[in-house]
């Protein structure tokens, strides 16, 4: 076939051209879906908004898959980029089954998604559910660093019993820095050094657990030795009231 095609060598890395722009899979009324596709510096990912096999499944939401550092579990319902939220009704939710609204940039540099309904956690794929809250997520990129920021807004006042929230890494060394009320993990392994850095309108814990053997170490290309999990509990929110939580995943180093 080489011959064929005259081809005579070709390099060992392929020179590949800047590419951030979103591809809708649907655009209904009731549904939208599609992927957001960036290479561009250091910053190399595909982010679905999609339905997955079974709500809050770790391998479908709404996460930079391929981002150097940060792999999701296959096949496991978990919180991997996206929050866990467990209401007074007892109930877990995910925002992922698609979304309500997704607005691109034009130049592909950030993204803008909305939740009025929520993925349930154990009911089937593709269902949405309202709750009484919504979740606004913009993405946008800054140079090497692509951050998240999540606004949370109830229709009555209400209290999340439960919040969490992990970053699973394929590092295997981490640091910590903390700067006022902002803490930074520096994550470094296998694909270099990414560095997560969260901010968030309420107290929350955290912890670097590692996966050990268990079902979440099992990536797509390889183990996922440690996790950052972030969680808080019982967080009030009163009609109309905005909160927000940020995480910033900077690949510059």
């Amino acid at each position: 076939v080489l011959e064929r095609e005259k081809v005579k060598e070709f390099p060992a890395r392929p020179a590949l051209e800047n590419v951030a722009r979103f591809q809708f899979f649907n655009r209904s009324e009731d549904k939208q879906s599609g992927v957001w596709i960036v290479r561009q510096g250091n910053l190399r990912f595909a982010l679905p908004i999609t339905t997955g096999t079974k709500p809050g499944i770790s391998d479908y939401l709404a996460a930079p898959f391929g981002l150097s550092g940060f792999a999701a579990p296959v096949e496991v319902v978990y919180p991997s980029f996206v929050p866990f939220i467990e209401l007074e009704d007892r109930n877990t939710y995910a925002a992922s089954e698609g979304a309500d609204l997704i607005e691109p940039a034009k130049d592909g540099q950030s993204l803008r998604v909305f939740w009025g309904k929520w993925g349930k956690i154990g009911t089937r794929s593709g269902e949405r559910f309202e709750n009484g809250l919504s979740s606004e997520v913009y993405w946008r990129i800054d140079g090497n660093k692509l951050i998240r920021t999540e606004t949370l807004t109830a229709n009555k006042d209400m209290r999340i019993k439960s919040w969490w929230v992990a970053i699973p890494s394929t590092a295997d060394r981490s640091e910590i820095k903390i700067s006022g009320n902002s803490r930074t993990d520096i994550l470094q392994g296998r694909e270099g050094t990414l560095s997560v850095t969260t901010e968030a309108d309420w107290n929350y814990d955290t912890q670097i657990a590692a996966s050990g053997d268990s079902k979440l170490s099992k990536g797509v290309l390889g183990a996922i030795p440690l996790h950052i999990v972030y969680s808080a509990k019982d967080i009030d929110l009163k009609k109309g009231k905005k909160i927000s939580w940020q995480v910033i995943m900077d690949l510059s180093e």
